[in-house]
């Protein structure tokens, strides 16, 4: 009793005590508008003018490496800054060093910068002038991506090496020329959805330009096609090889393929305009997501000598509802076909021997994160192929094609006959896996070792009872 009065005396004489004090006040210090950096740890200085905006770069020397946003030490000013002054010797302009400045209007690099790195100035949307000097000779991947209000960009005779997505989304951007020093440039570099013109030096050995598209040297590879133009386009003879990404974003609703062409590139018309695609006989393989996501894609014919359907080849093709497969095709990738729910039917001939995972029947639920049957998707084929057993271990429906008999040519029924409703497949068969579903064997032996398991476990009370 008395420890608890000692305690209560205590504990009011501390809220007294607390009482009489004076209130605590907080000063908050002023965020250091300057300091160094730099590759050498204080080669450089920089400085922010909250008045004007400006932020001053000093010295000389290459910037270093930011490795965090929180590396570059101007980033809690960036929503403030309107203007930027670098100074001559400075070597580079480190990565994401300016990047999503939303104020900066315009930038005059010094004649002794080289490198404009990866992101520099990556998202600065209210950009629309940028002069680079003779001296940059490699401009990095993203450097200008996303600089909505860049109108023009002039590249100088000095740079060889352009990155990918470089000028990613520049929306104001509808023309650029490339000079005769670039040998290297990256895929989506001039993905603008704008983009109208592509023009190259004639002396560069490793870029020409056609009608303002995009081409390797040789007029072998079709590089890029600029992403503005809209209608129809016919690629020319000779070209071989359609890049990757080369029609990304594409406006065209129509393209013509030459007979030359043996390859369409990854990714190579994801997300255009197209309504209707019919292959060229050479071409053999197209590959992963080449067709990807063609909103307004109704019809595909594909050739004879396609061998290869690649992963997600016309995913997300929503409006697609006729797929013409002629005999000659070896495999169709995973997905190739997914989330094309308006496609009810597909007729796959003997020639394919692989069909790997969901390649066609199915849609994915995102909500549920699985796997769903498009339905009244019906798949044509023959009877023990590939088609079938895929067909089979999926859960489709399955319809066998006539011969000119009017016959299966595997088993000499007519089709009526051999219709395999999804109903029947589905009683054996797991929807995705396609491993079987018949658990009755391992049950039995399950139910045995539970009751040997309770015996054990009665005898044993018994004993401890006892």
């Amino acid at each position: 009793m008395k420890r608890n009065k000692r305690f209560l005396t205590l504990a009011l004489l501390a809220v007294l005590l607390w009482a009489m004090l004076p209130p605590l006040t907080v000063t908050a210090h002023a965020v250091a508008f300057s300091g160094s950096f730099g590759a050498e740890g204080d080669n450089l200085t920089w400085s922010f003018d909250e008045a004007t905006g400006v932020l001053t770069i000093q010295g000389s020397g290459s910037m270093g490496s930011f490795y965090t946003i929180s590396d570059i030490p101007w980033d809690i000013h960036k929503k403030h800054i309107t203007a930027v002054e670098l100074p001559d010797g400075l070597t580079d302009i480190a990565i994401g060093a300016f990047s999503s400045i939303p104020k900066l209007t315009a930038v005059t690099l010094p004649g002794s910068v080289t490198d404009i790195k990866d992101s520099a100035f990556d998202g600065c949307t209210s950009l629309t002038s940028v002069a680079i000097p003779d001296s940059v000779t490699h401009i990095g991947e993203y450097a200008f991506a996303g600089c909505t209000a860049l109108e023009t960009i002039s590249i100088p005779d000095s740079v060889t090496e352009i990155g990918d997505g470089a000028f990613s989304n520049c929306k104001a951007m509808t023309q650029v020329t490339i000079p005769a020093s670039v040998t290297g440039i990256g895929k989506r570099a001039l993905n603008t959805l704008f983009m109208k013109q592509i023009d190259v030096d004639p002396d560069n050995p490793s870029y020409c330009s056609q009608d303002g598209v995009l081409f390797d040297k040789a007029m072998v590879t079709l590089v890029h096609f600029p992403a503005g133009r809209e209608g129809s386009y016919t690629i020319p003879e000779g070209v071989k090889i359609i890049d990757e990404e080369a029609f990304h974003y594409s406006r065209l609703t129509s393209v013509s393929f030459p007979t030359s062409l043996s390859v369409i590139g990854e990714s190579a018309f994801s997300f255009s305009k197209l309504t209707s695609v019919t292959i060229s006989e050479g071409v053999e393989t197209i590959e992963d997501e080449a067709f990807c996501k063609c909103g307004e894609l109704t019809e595909v014919i594909l050739s004879s000598t396609v061998k290869s359907l690649g992963q997600s080849a016309f995913e997300q093709c929503t409006e697609l509802n006729s797929v013409t497969i002629p005999d000659g095709l070896a495999s169709i990738g995973q997905y190739c076909f997914i989330n094309c729910d308006a496609l009810k039917k597909i007729t796959i001939p003997n020639s394919v021997s692989r069909i790997d995972h969901c390649a066609f029947g199915f849609s994915y639920d995102f909500p549920s994160q699985s796997f769903l049957r498009v339905s009244g998707f019906k798949v044509w084929g023959i009877t023990g192929s590939a088609a079938y057993t895929y067909t089979m271990s999926n859960g489709l429906d399955f319809q066998a094609i006539q011969d000119n008999t009017g016959a299966d040519p595997s088993t000499g029924m007519n089709s009526s006959q051999s219709t395999v409703p999804a109903s029947e497949a589905e009683s054996n068969s797991d929807p995705i896996s396609g491993e079987s579903s018949d658990f009755s064997g391992l049950w039995f032996y399950i139910v045995i070792v539970a009751l040997l398991v309770a015996a054990v476990v009665v005898v044993i009370v018994n004993k401890v009872r006892g």
